[in-house]
């Protein structure tokens, strides 16, 4: 009755979390933000969800041609042309690949896909590391006590105790420690591997703290937007104050958009002061052509040439040169630019043909100056850490140590495989076959013994065994792997319970890091996450139950 209830109630838990709605923060469209190729391409987005498939394609085909770094036109896409049939299925396969790889040019999908990696893979080992702790020491503490009462020198190992109020690495350490003193054979492998583990996923905690302080922070927000094309005085005072090259440049990136020349022409010029930039160059001679000076703007595009000769600086050349009349120097120049970089000169002519047709070109900062910014905003007052993380790896190393030396220690207490009975070499003097008490393998191999005491042994061992495998049943439904766990199986049962912890924690932390996404949040993420949610437990579930059955556990 109780495996019949729990598989459903399971589910509907998972669904109801799964399902719960996500707030995902939006900028205002305004009239000049539809100029944006990054605006537009949403703007089709949002209209491509509530029509039909056809349109939605077509709709969201023009916007991947004006914005082809938003990888949620080629989710959608892959979502409105899925067909169940495995030609459609196939053909529509060739969006979700072309969505996972603009994820790679785009900052915000990049940063929080990151996010989403890093936290899965630590919060997973923590509750990993936590949960095999605390089922092991549920069974296992008995141990501990039997031998610290025959052996008061046991009792020094609880020494690490104290320990575990340091912090939540030492916790989890002092818990694995404790939860595999009495594990024997190859099975104390794992603890080695997981304190060793800890080890070198401790720093992720911290960096995943940093991580996720730096996406709320509103200089990046304003910094990133800005290089996206987005512009706003509101961005302003977040990064009007900073000094680095990063806020400097995006401030006055903001100010020329906004057609605050001068004062974009002294910010860039004291840029140029510290640091020679090709970018800098051209968004400056792009200042100065929106003052009406050609000629200076002209000499800019020259010199960012001299440093670095990108398309950009040619395109505005040409622009100069059409309206100085001079067609042949324009076309030449263009085809030059054209030929450096057809798709982006192509975009933007669609983009901005209609709007205005003297529309200089400027510079952004590239993705991985971004990312650059976004760890230094992050690793902002962490300094003085590195010490911790030596102190914790000795002590990790130490615990790791204390196992390996007792790896072999015959004072070790142990629980009767029969009948449960905890003993140790010193309150029985002789260890027989199969790790059994002596009670039991006298009543095995003697018949010498009292028949109704005989037969009250097989029953009180029947009825333990019994006991113990229904337990280990309920547990296969509820945690995959927690019963192989339990049973000493701690490759097989680690195996499904990692997986599980994995996928679970992936489709959970989709819907938190949605750090300016807007308007589309990765449903078919998580939802592909709860399918292999449904086939780890599936197959532990089976792995399980045919060991249970067999009486291998």
């Amino acid at each position: 009755m109780i495996r019949k209830a729990v598989t459903p109630v399971f589910f509907i838990i998972i669904f109801i979390i799964i399902a719960f709605p996500c707030v995902v923060r939006a900028d205002l469209i305004n009239k000049d933000s539809l100029k944006n190729p990054q605006i537009l391409s949403n703007v089709l987005l949002k209209q491509s969800e509530d029509k039909d498939p056809l349109t939605a394609e077509r709709l969201l085909l023009t916007a991947a041609k004006i914005y082809p770094d938003n990888p949620a036109i080629y989710f959608m896409l892959f979502k409105k042309t899925i067909a169940p049939n495995p030609t459609g299925f196939v053909s529509s396969l060739r969006y979700l690949y072309r969505g996972l790889a603009a994820c790679r040019n785009n900052f915000w999908w990049r940063f929080n896909l990151r996010g989403v990696l890093i936290a899965t893979i630590v919060i997973t080992f923590f509750l990993l590391s936590l949960f095999i702790a605390l089922l092991r020491l549920s069974g296992d503490t008995q141990l501990i006590i039997h031998e610290a009462e025959e052996d008061l020198k046991n009792a020094s190992f609880l020494a690490v105790i104290p320990i575990s109020f340091f912090g939540l690495p030492y916790l989890t350490a002092s818990l694995l420690f404790l939860a595999f003193l009495n594990v024997r054979g190859s099975s104390r492998l794992t603890g080695y591997v997981l304190l060793t583990l800890l080890i070198l996923v401790s720093p992720l905690g911290r960096y995943l703290d940093r991580y996720i302080g730096s996406g709320a922070s509103p200089a990046l927000k304003a910094a990133v937007s800005i290089n996206e094309g987005l512009n706003s005085p509101s961005f302003w005072g977040q990064i009007k104050e900073r000094t680095d090259f990063v806020s400097r440049f995006s401030y006055a990136l903001s100010l020329q958009k906004n057609e605050s020349y001068d004062e974009a022409i002294k910010i860039y010029k004291g840029i140029l002061s510290k640091k020679k930039d090709a970018r800098v160059y051209i968004n400056l001679g792009n200042c100065y052509a929106g003052q009406g000076d050609l000629d200076n703007a002209g000499k800019m595009y020259q010199e960012a040439i001299k440093i670095n000769p990108l398309p950009s600086a040619y395109y505005n050349l040409s622009i100069i040169a059409r309206e100085r009349l001079d067609f042949i120097k324009g076309d030449k120049l263009f085809a030059q630019a054209v030929k450096m970089d057809f798709q982006r000169i192509t975009r933007f002519r669609e983009v901005w043909s209609s709007i205005n047709s003297m529309h200089f070109m400027s510079e952004r900062l590239s993705l991985p100056e971004l990312l650059r910014f976004a760890r230094k905003i992050g690793n902002t007052g962490e300094g003085g850490a590195l010490w911790k993380f030596y102190l914790f790896s000795i002590v990790a190393l130490i615990l790791i140590a204390i196992l390996y030396i007792r790896r072999k220690s015959p004072g070790d207490a142990m629980r009767c495989p029969k009948c449960g009975k905890i003993f140790c070499l010193r309150c029985q003097k002789r260890l027989f076959w199969g790790g059994m008490c002596s009670e039991c393998f006298r009543n095995m191999v003697s018949f010498e013994t009292n028949p109704a005491e005989r037969i009250e042994h097989i029953l009180q061992t029947y009825r333990y065994r019994e006991q113990r495998k229904a337990v280990l049943s309920v547990l296969t439904y509820i945690v995959p792997g927690a019963s192989l766990i339990l049973g000493n199986r701690f490759l097989a049962g680690t195996l499904f319970l990692t997986s599980f912890l994995f996928f679970t924690l992936l489709a959970l932390l989709f819907r938190v890091f949605t750090f300016n996404i807007y308007p589309y949040s990765p449903g078919w993420l998580t939802l592909l996450s709860v399918l292999m949610m449904a086939v780890t437990y599936t197959l532990s579930l089976i792995y399980t139950r045919k060991r249970l059955k067999k009486g291998w556990l």
